[in-house]
């Protein structure tokens, strides 16, 4: 599907139609993705086709309908250029599947410069996974920048440099206009936190539990709930209702258990919290976070060695992935001061580690 050979996009296309239609007859039945089949008609100049499909296409992770949507209507416009254009998405598209994301990167940002206004191409980029210095450039080049897609880059970029009120602001903004808002609400929830408004954040959290039962939600509230009330009988256990029924939903999510350990925890459960949070380190043994949490819980059971050991380990972590220039997340940074602040208060115990509890 080069540029100059035009030809072969409909190989492409005729080879990737049959694909649909044999992979159509299994059971269960599968499907060529949309993006693919509607970059296909675009690159043969094939128009009607690529809106039957858009018509079908209801969006993915990467490329939105509003995105796909922009592509065909200017092909439609331009259909000379609107099929180099594609041609070039459709290897983007190929090397961005491949994991080759450097590639599909570079080669969107040219296109993006070629054409401000290509969405697809700023949506490749996006979900390929970039620093802020590319957030900036892609922002500054898209256009127009009242678009959905140049907000959610100009809060990812806000987030990247730490200007976490404006960003929740922003997502705020973009949830107003989603059918369902939920994403943007847990992002909104996400950057509230990482300001320090732990009730706010609480309020979107539970918003969003209560509309939706995302367990995403629920744990994060539960979260907020053990920064704000950790001595509040009644907030912890409905804190706890929460974090159970994330897990019941999804008990594979570590992230979740540390969370249930952790209200437990602060619900004076020792042995339930104890149990959970050494499950949870066992799975994730290079959490800071849960190291914290564990040798918290550890030293108020009196085992003082294996409390001085996870809290030793969750210090380690933090100091070396700062000496690596990694940038700590603030709830890190917290349970990093945490950790140091509880080791010095762990006296020599006799209690030494076990098989079972290593």
């Amino acid at each position: 599907c080069r540029t100059e050979n035009p030809e072969a996009a409909q190989k492409w296309f005729n080879r990737i139609k049959q694909m649909d239609e044999e992979w159509s007859k299994l059971k269960p039945p599968k499907r060529i993705p949309g993006p693919y089949k509607i970059l296909l008609h675009l690159a043969q100049g094939a128009i009607e086709q690529a809106k039957a499909e858009l018509e079908h296409f209801r969006g993915n992770k990467i490329i939105t309908k509003f995105a796909a949507l922009e592509l065909v209507e200017y092909a439609e416009a331009n259909v000379k250029t609107g099929q180099t254009e594609s041609r070039e998405l459709l290897k983007v598209l190929v090397a961005f599947d491949l994991a080759v994301l450097k590639l599909s990167r570079d080669w969107s940002l040219e296109l993006l410069k070629q054409r401000p206004t290509c969405q697809w191409a700023a949506s490749i980029i996006l979900a390929s996974g970039v620093d802020e210095s590319i957030l900036r450039e892609v922002h500054t080049i898209l256009e127009p920048k009242n678009c959905s897609l140049a907000r959610i880059i100009k809060a990812q970029h806000l987030m990247q440099t730490e200007e976490f009120t404006q960003a929740a602001a922003l997502y705020g903004q973009l949830a107003q206009y989603q059918q369902d808002p939920t994403k943007y609400l847990l992002q909104q929830g996400t950057a509230l936190e990482n300001a320090g408004q732990f009730a706010e954040a609480l309020k979107v959290y539970r918003r969003v539990w209560e509309s939706s039962k995302n367990p995403i939600a629920a744990n994060n509230a539960a979260n907020m709930v053990s920064e704000l009330a950790p001595q509040d009988t009644v907030q912890l256990t409905e804190a706890k209702k929460w974090i159970d029924e994330a897990v019941s939903t999804s008990p594979g999510i570590w992230i979740f258990r540390d969370t249930k350990g952790w209200i437990s925890y602060l619900q004076g459960n020792q042995d339930e919290a104890c149990e959970e949070l050494r499950r949870v380190i066992k799975g994730v043994p290079n959490s800071l976070e849960f190291h914290y949490h564990l040798g918290a819980v550890e030293a108020a059971q009196g085992n003082s060695n294996l409390a001085r050991w996870h809290l030793e380990a969750a210090i380690q972590l933090g100091q070396t992935r700062q000496n690596e220039g990694k940038t700590l997340t603030p709830a890190e940074v917290k349970a990093l001061k945490r950790a140091g602040e509880a080791l010095t208060k762990i006296e020599p115990g006799d209690r030494e580690p076990t098989s079972e509890n290593k």
